[in-house]
């Protein structure tokens, strides 16, 4: 996206939010809209009125308007007086807001802890073709160690005498922060001739985040390439952030797992600051479970579940094969583990369940079969 700012042109490098007064009536004290005639410059325009996202207007204008009535206010007075619950509602019912996490004081996850049966490593070795190091190429890759020895590169070479290949590490703010220009390690290795796993020693302390790995130019060297792309992983190029879609091989050492159970407690459900979502391990096949420790024990009667539904994807027909298909819900009692519900053929990405409260210290979520993957999501 792009604004203009006098006679310079910004290009911004990540997604923005829309500011709720964009929504209503400037003279008109009980209208709202959404879609291509929301308030905005015309420049603004060439984002606002994408299908996809006025859709997400339409559900901001919405529960605004039951927010109205519930309070006896105006659009206007809502958006000053009741702005927060109006985010929050709009959380609760999956819609995303950039930089805002859950805050919902009934939800007792909150203060939980997550547990798992296993967890995904991070890792691309599904080769499909090779990309050409003509320029710089990066990566932006999540990593939840507080250290990196060693990346490892599935890369090609057609020089005799083998060609040097630069790797440099740079910090990443978020998902789609690639504005950093300082490295934090650069290494160097030779590829030889052919096809093979070739190492860097990049020997970094780092906190859990995401990170740019960066290659340099270097004649007769291709990358591997795949079409996986784990989530957090985002395959770009340096400057302005630009989605090129699958992504290179690599490993590291020791292994990331950005994909662990206390995920699914961060109060955001998509890509951000950090992954925020949990992947079982799909070496270990299904079933797979999850559970919510209580701490003190509580009283449930309603559990909502968000399931993977690669939204990425706009153009599949028929379930998602990440998407979970099967599963059982239950939650502890002094006589074991109690089944609250057992769904089958599942294909939507929220899942509501409300039953008569019962007291009980840790819910689970055992998943049992995805449309397609080999791990629960």
């Amino acid at each position: 996206s792009a604004c203009l700012v006098g006679s310079e042109m910004c290009i911004r490098d990540s997604p923005y939010t829309i500011p709720f007064r964009c929504l209503y009536s400037r003279n008109i004290d009980n209208l709202m809209m959404s879609g291509r005639n929301i308030s905005v410059t015309h420049v603004a325009l060439g984002t606002t009125r994408l299908m996809a996202t006025g859709a997400v207007e339409g559900e901001a204008a919405g529960t605004a308007a039951y927010l109205c009535k519930k309070h006896g206010v105006t659009p206007r007075e809502l958006g000053r007086k009741h702005i927060k619950e109006l985010q929050q509602l709009l959380l609760k019912n999956d819609c995303y807001i950039p930089g805002l996490k859950n805050a919902d004081a009934e939800d007792l996850a909150r203060k939980g802890k997550a547990v798992a049966s296993s967890e995904m490593e991070l890792e691309v070795t599904q080769l499909k073709s090779f990309v050409k190091l003509e320029a710089q190429l990066g990566q932006i890759v999540p990593l939840s160690q507080k250290r990196l020895d060693r990346v490892e590169l599935f890369l090609k070479s057609t020089a005799q005498d083998g060609q040097k290949v630069a790797v440099r590490l740079r910090h990443a703010g978020s998902w789609w922060d690639t504005s950093s220009n300082q490295d934090l390690a650069l290494a160097e290795s030779k590829v030889a001739k052919g096809e093979q796993w070739i190492g860097f020693d990049l020997e970094s302390k780092i906190t859990p985040g995401f990170y740019w790995m960066l290659v340099d130019p270097a004649p007769g060297v291709e990358w591997g390439f795949s079409d996986d792309e784990p989530i957090g992983v985002q395959r770009t190029q340096p400057g302005p952030w630009r989605r090129l879609g699958g992504s290179y091989l690599f490993r590291t050492v020791p292994p990331s797992t950005p994909y662990g159970a206390q995920n699914v407690l961060s109060g955001i459900s998509r890509p951000e600051d950090w992954t925020n979502i949990w992947i079982s391990d799909p070496r270990q096949g299904l079933p797979q479970s999850i559970q919510v420790q209580l701490s003190s024990g509580a009283k449930v009667g309603r559990v909502v579940l968000t399931f993977d539904t690669d939204l990425d994807d706009l153009v599949s027909l028929g379930p998602v094969p990440k998407c979970v298909k099967s599963y059982v819900l239950s939650c502890s009692t002094s006589k074991g583990w109690k089944r609250l519900a057992k769904v089958e053929g599942n294909h939507q990405r929220r899942a509501f369940h409300s039953f008569k409260p019962i007291q009980t210290e840790a819910v689970k979520v055992e998943i049992l079969e995805t449309w397609g993957v080999p791990s629960a999501r």
